[in-house]
Parts: C-alpha cells; structure tokens; sequence
C-alpha cells in the first residue's frame, strides 16, 4: 500500500442580474521593489496555518485540507475581480495586483510540481464555463498561462450532464482517487467553476514494517479510548520541540530526490500533554515551516497510528472570518472576468480531501522550534492521542490536518 494524500477544491459563481462592466485591463502597475517567489511562498504559508487554525476551531473530528489550494482558486477569482471584492481577495491572500506577482504565483506552482521524481505530485486548474460566457482575453490569457488552466464549456442548465463532465475531470486530475466531486444538486444558475486539485501520492523513505503493526489503543477524548492499527518506527527519526505550541514533532521523509531541499515531509505534531491540545491549536497560526525545519536525529521508537480521513470541507464561513465578505454576496464584482456585463457572486469553496497512512507511505520530516537537547528522552513516543499534520515541500506547506480518531475514515 501507498500513502495517499490528494486535494480537489472547486468553486461555483453564481448569475444574480446583470450589470455593467469595464474590464480592469492586464495585471499591471509593476512594483519596483516587488517580492521574491520565496517571498509569495512565505505569504502563501502564512495564509495556509491562518484558515488551518479557523478550521481548528470548528472541527472537532478528523479533517484534512490543502489552503494552496485554497490559495490558487482565490488567486484566480481575484485577478477577476473588481472594487472592495479585489481588495478583501488580495489583502487577505496578501497578493499584489500586478504582473510580477503574477509571474511568482506561475514560479510557485511549477515549483511545487518539479517535486515528481519517486513521489507523484500533481496541481490541476481546470475553469468550466456556461455557453456563451464570453470571457475577457486578457483574463483566459492570465488563467492559462499563469494558472496553466483551460477553459470547458460546460452547460450547467442541464445537470447531469455538467455534473458527468466536471467528475470526468476530477477522476483524471486525481488519477480517480476522489471520483466524483459534484452531484445532481449542481445550480443550474451556475455561469462559471473554478477548479483546483492538489494530488499527492509518495512512498515512505524508510518504510514501517508491517509485521510490527498491531492493535494499540489510541485516547479519542476523555472517555473513549479505541483499539486502532499502530504501526512502529524503529530508525533514527528527526525530532522537534515547538515550545511556543507546547508540543513536539517528528518528521519522517519521503522516498524523492537525495538533497534535502528535493525531499517532501510530513510532521506529526503531538501536544505535550493532552491538556495542552487547545493551546497547540490555538496558536498554530504562528508556527512556520523554518520551526519544522529545525529539528535533530534522535535514535527513538515513535508508534504512529495508520490513518484513513475522508472529508469534505465547506471554506465560506472560514474565509469570511479572515476577511474576504463581499465576495460571497450579492454585491461581489467579478466584471474583470468578462467581456458582457455580468453580476456573480461565489456560492461556496468546497474541498473534498483524503488522506490515507499506512506502512509503506512516507512521512514528511519534521523540524523544531527550538534547539534540542537531551530532554527528547529515550523513551518511545507515541502518538495515542490527538495530533496535527503537516506535509510540505522544502517551502511550501501542501496539506495540513488532525486526527481525533483513527477508526474514523469519513
């Protein structure tokens, strides 16, 4: 079996009345001192643990989620945007309104797919249209050559047949890992879908044996404790304090590239205590991938539990909390799409996600906080209760979510 982790995010705009419009032109007002990719990477980063930690604070159970790609579908809204609905969009990606920003979001994503060696790592655009929607030139022209996306007619007025062809890509983008990500409850008033999936399929770098996987209880909460498939983790594994989240992690690598900066990781993050669990989620925005990359090796058994979540994750209500409002109304302006005058709105962002852990899939490293000394201790570390995950690149976070209980799969 292999770890499989996958992402497919879409978002729908949906026809109010029609309005006037004036396209805003290309992307433009070039800055002279404008940020580095790295940069966009590091914004990208902050804006992933800032809706992780608005998603902590709702979800009780196991989730997973992707905000890059979050990230991207945004992006793509707002460069189609126009007035306060632009503003809310780019302050709260804190994304630049011009060319060069444009052309590091291009070097972002490319950047994330060279990551393809042993791991498969993949990141779809996918934009279907209603019959004649007559999209600006200047906006197909950014969507492919920035966001690599095509464009699909698409009549949602008759639904199933809108739905068959949007799952037919879905089923490709994630090599049919998540087959279907819309139904029959398609609006037919839908003018435009956005899509974005993120899929990521690796092997581990040192696998578990799974002749050492057995029954171990794992603490759900207070009162429920479960029997759950625990596997075992005998090699030297990096490990990482993080004292401002009360918490230590471990990181173990996916079988990629031989530099450290080719290599995916995925860092299980396990409170100190399980009292400590709010504070960890509580200040998860401030962690950073420079905190996950700070760890040493230790000699150390770590028992990790074999996961298994599917889950589908409905942003509106999370997005409007950082900020971004008007686009989810009906005063949102999204004229900068368009050559004819059109009044939509967004309806929802909708994530479907799985994630699956098992002996031969790999665990991304994880790095600490602060510098570690002898007080890692000797004895195993087990991950028998809640714990967050991150997977990530060598700079940019790909997924992030909790396990609450890992008999739960949906």
């Amino acid at each position: 079996m292999k770890l499989v982790f996958l992402m497919l995010a879409f978002l729908a705009l949906h026809n109010y009345t029609r309005a006037q419009i004036v396209f805003p032109g290309q992307v433009s007002q070039r800055r002279n001192q404008y940020a580095s990719t790295q940069s966009l990477k590091n914004r990208i980063n902050k804006f992933t643990m800032s809706l992780f930690k608005n998603i902590l604070e709702k979800e009780s159970g196991n989730f997973v989620t992707s905000p890059l790609s979050a990230y991207l579908v945004l992006a793509m809204t707002a460069y189609g945007a126009k007035g306060t609905t632009r503003d809310e969009l780019l302050q709260v990606l804190d994304l630049p309104y011009d060319k060069e920003s444009a052309k590091s979001l291009l070097h972002v994503i490319n950047s994330v797919k060279r990551y393809s060696t042993e791991s498969l790592l993949r990141v779809e655009n996918r934009i279907f249209a209603k019959p004649h929607l007559s999209l600006n030139r200047y906006y197909q022209a950014l969507l492919q050559g920035v966001f690599q996306s095509s464009v699909q007619t698409v009549d949602f007025g008759n639904p199933s047949e809108a739905v068959n062809i949007i799952n037919a890509w879905c089923r490709r983008a994630t090599f049919g890992f998540i087959d279907k990500i819309v139904d029959d409850t398609i609006d037919p008033t839908t003018a435009l879908l956005l899509a974005n999936s993120v899929l990521f399929q690796g092997k581990w770098k040192i696998p578990f044996s799974s002749r050492d996987t057995y029954l171990r209880p794992f603490k759900v909460n207070d009162t429920i404790t479960k029997d759950v498939p625990t596997m075992i983790h005998e090699e030297d594994v990096l490990i990482g304090k993080l004292p401002h989240l009360k918490a230590t992690f471990i990181g173990l690598p996916y079988k990629d590239g031989d530099k450290p900066e080719e290599t995916i990781h995925m860092y299980a993050i396990l409170p100190d205590r399980p009292e400590y669990l709010t504070i960890t989620e509580r200040n998860i925005g401030r962690l950073t991938l420079a905190d996950l990359q700070n760890a040493k090796l230790f000699e150390r058994e770590i028992r990790l539990p074999k996961v298994k979540i599917s889950k589908n994750l409905k942003l509106r209500d999370y997005l409007m909390a950082m900020g971004i409002k008007q686009a989810f109304s009906k005063d949102a302006d999204f004229n900068g799409m368009f050559n004819n005058a059109r009044k939509l709105s967004i309806s929802d962002l909708v994530q479907k996600t799985l994630l699956k852990v098992d002996e031969e899939g790999t665990i991304a490293a994880a790095v600490a906080w602060a510098p570690l000394t002898n007080k890692i201790g000797s004895l195993p570390l087990v991950f028998d209760r809640p714990f967050l995950v991150v997977i990530a690149t060598n700079d940019v976070i790909l997924f992030a979510g909790k396990v609450t209980d890992p008999s739960v799969s949906e």
